[in-house]
C-alpha cells in the first residue's frame, strides 16, 4: 500500500484514497492478481507444475472412477484466536487510553473435507496446553483437539488424525452414499513438512497424493477460499462478541482475557459448519477435470468475498452505535487488519 500511495503522490492524482487494506484485496479481484501463499524456499507460484498436476489427477480421477465423493483436500491454517485490533478501546471510566496488546495467540487448525460439499470433517486444532482449564472434558469438544508447545501441527499428529479420525470418517460417509464397501478414497495434501510421505498415509484403500511445490495457491481447494472463509465468520463473530462486551462496559483487554480457548474452539467449529457448500465445490473448479465439472456442481461466484465486505461494514455499524465514551472510533482499516492478520502467515521448516 505505501508504494501505492507513492505513486498517488507522483503522478499528482487528485482526490484522496485510503489505500486500505480492503483497497488492496478490491483492486487484486478487479484485475486477477492473486496472493501466494509462501511456503519453504520459493514464494512464486508454478503453474507449469500446476497444470501438470492438473492433467494427473485427470488420469487417477478416469482410471480409478473417483466422484467428487470419494475425493478429499486437508490443510492447516493458524488462527490468531483472539487477535484484537490495535487501535485503543476503552470505557469511560478509563481516564486515558491503556492499549492493547499486540497478542497473537495462536491455534493451528485443520480443516478437511470432499469435492462433493457433502462431508465436512470435524476440525482438528492444535493448541500449546492439552489440558486447558477451560475444558472441562475433551470428548464434548466440537472439534479434535491436540496439543505441543508449538501450538502446531505434526508427522506424529498428522498421522493420528489421519488413521483415527479421517479414515473412519471417510469410509462412514462413502458407505451413507451408497458407494460399495472398499471404495478408494483420495486424500489431497500439500507439501507441508508436517504432513508424512504419501505412501505412508495408507489405510483401507484410504490412500493420499501431495501437490508438488508452489501450485497450491493455484488448485489446492482449500488454498481458494474455503479456509478464507471460514476464519472471516470466525472472525467476525470474535469481533461481535468484543463490542458487545464494550457495549456493556467491559474494557477489550479484560475481554480478551475472558475469551476462553473453547469459546474459541466453538466458534470456529460454527464456523465451519457455516462455509457454504457454494463456496467448497467452487473451490474445487480449478483442479476438478473440465468434462466432470458437472458432477460439483454450481459454478464459484464471489459470495464470500462480498459476505466479508458485508461483516466489516456491519461491524462498523455497530461500533458507531455505540455512546462515543465506550468506544474509540474503529475503522475499516482496523476491521481488515483482524481479518488479515494470520492469512499469510505460515510455519517455517525449522519450526515443525
Amino acid at each position: 500500500m505505501s508504494q501505492a500511495r507513492r505513486y498517488h503522490d507522483e503522478l499528482k492524482i487528485q482526490g484522496s484514497c485510503a489505500y486500505s487494506i480492503g483497497w488492496y484485496q478490491k483492486f487484486q479481484r478487479r484485475n486477477g492478481i492473486k496472493t501466494v501463499k509462501i511456503r519453504g524456499d520459493r514464494g512464486s507460484a508454478d503453474h507449469e507444475a500446476a497444470k501438470e498436476f492438473v492433467e494427473e489427477f485427470a488420469r487417477i480421477i478416469a482410471d480409478e472412477k473417483l466422484s467428487p465423493e470419494q475425493v478429499y483436500n486437508a490443510d492447516e491454517t493458524s488462527l490468531f484466536w483472539r487477535y484484537c485490533p490495535r487501535r485503543t478501546v476503552t470505557t469511560s471510566d478509563e481516564i486515558a487510553p491503556t492499549g492493547v496488546k499486540d497478542t497473537k495467540e495462536r491455534i493451528g487448525v485443520l480443516a478437511c473435507g470432499n469435492a462433493a460439499s457433502t462431508h465436512k470433517c470435524k476440525l482438528a486444532a492444535v493448541g500449546k496446553n492439552l489440558h486447558p482449564r477451560c475444558f472441562k472434558s475433551l470428548h464434548s469438544l466440537p472439534i479434535h483437539y491436540y496439543a505441543n508447545k508449538k501450538a502446531w501441527f505434526t508427522r506424529d499428529i498428522f498421522s493420528q488424525w489421519f488413521q483415527k479420525h479421517f479414515v473412519p470418517a471417510a469410509r462412514a460417509h462413502c458407505r451413507e452414499v451408497g458407494l460399495q464397501n472398499g471404495c478408494k478414497i483420495l486424500l489431497l495434501l500439500d507439501n507441508c513438512p508436517a504432513h508424512p510421505p504419501a505412501e505412508i498415509l495408507s489405510k483401507n484403500s484410504v490412500y493420499a497424493m501431495c501437490f508438488p511445490p508452489n501450485v497450491t495457491s493455484l488448485i489446492q481447494p482449500c488454498d481458494q477460499g474455503i479456509l478464507r472463509s471460514m476464519k472471516s465468520k470466525y472472525k467476525n463473530t470474535f469481533l461481535n462478541c468484543m463490542l458487545s462486551a464494550v457495549d456493556n462496559g467491559v474494557n477489550v483487554e479484560r475481554f480478551r482475557k475472558q475469551f476462553s480457548m473453547k469459546d474459541a474452539v466453538y466458534a470456529v467449529a460454527n464456523a465451519w459448519d457455516a462455509v457454504t457448500k457454494k463456496t467448497i465445490t467452487g473451490a474445487w473448479h480449478n483442479l476438478w477435470p473440465a468434462p466432470n465439472r458437472h458432477d460439483l456442481g454450481e459454478q464459484r461466484d464471489n459470495t464470500e468475498d462480498l459476505s466479508e465486505e458485508k461483516m466489516t461494514a456491519d461491524l462498523l455499524r455497530y461500533a458507531n452505535c455505540l455512546p462515543s465514551e465506550s468506544i474509540s472510533k474503529l475503522e475499516e482499516v482496523d476491521i481488515e487488519e483482524v481479518f488479515n492478520i494470520d492469512n499469510c502467515w505460515s510455519m517455517s521448516l525449522d519450526n515443525v
